[in-house]
């Protein structure tokens, strides 16, 4: 597995959800290959494909 599974539990107080690279609008949202890969600034607008629907 080498070291891409290795954890550094030092800073786990100070990021519990994982450690940087920071994101922007351009990054990926992760699927795993499961479902097509959309960005985040794709899913910002739920009035545009790929969502598509209004909050009333």
């Amino acid at each position: 597995m080498g070291d891409r599974f290795r954890y550094n539990l030092s800073n786990l107080a100070t990021y519990p959800n994982g450690q940087p690279p920071w994101l922007n609008k351009t990054s990926p949202i992760p699927t795993a290959g499961m479902f097509d890969s959309y960005t985040i600034e794709q899913v910002m607008d739920t009035r545009s494909w790929p969502l598509c629907y209004i909050y009333e």
